[in-house]
């Protein structure tokens, strides 16, 4: 039986708890199906726990990938830099191989700014203003009739497995 059953049938046998009228046979019933929801929650419990130790693996292999992959890129980019770098000291602008074509181009000026307070107005993204939950959470702890005005609680139930 699944969870979503036993959990369904202990529903019932509360809603029907006033049909039966041996006392002895009903705490048995209850037992019985309690005892099942436990084995079957313990289940889930450790089908959970395989699957948070493989996201943990899964992380540790994402970050292992990703630093692999910045140093890759760091490697590419030194390639291309020494590549342009000996290009331009040499005055060869094309070099065309069986396997490649190297070429220096013109492109677009590249604008560095200097000093950003000087930079018109216009030219800045607007952001709109962030909430810092945390420091609203511990205000509101000290003022609890003020939150009326823009917000409320509401009661949250944790699952805890050690």
């Amino acid at each position: 039986m699944t969870l979503y059953e036993l959990t369904g049938d202990f529903i019932k046998l509360i809603d029907t708890k006033k049909e039966i009228d041996d006392a002895e046979v009903q705490k048995d019933i209850e037992e019985s199906i309690k005892n099942k929801i436990i084995k079957k929650l313990e289940g889930y419990a450790k089908a959970r726990q395989s699957i948070n130790a493989e996201i943990n693996a899964l992380k540790e292999e994402e970050k292992r990938l990703q630093e692999r992959r910045k140093k890759l890129e760091k490697r590419s980019s030194m390639i291309d830099d020494r590549i342009k770098a000996s290009m331009l000291a040499t005055e060869i602008r094309e070099i065309t191989t069986p396997l490649f074509t190297l070429s220096i181009r013109p492109s677009k000026d590249l604008l560095v700014i200097d000093d950003e307070t000087s930079v018109p107005v216009q030219f800045f993204v607007p952001q709109a203003p962030k909430i810092d939950k945390n420091k609203l959470n511990e205000w509101a702890k000290n003022n609890p009739g003020r939150v009326n005005n823009f917000g409320h609680y509401e009661p949250v139930n944790s699952l805890i497995i050690k």
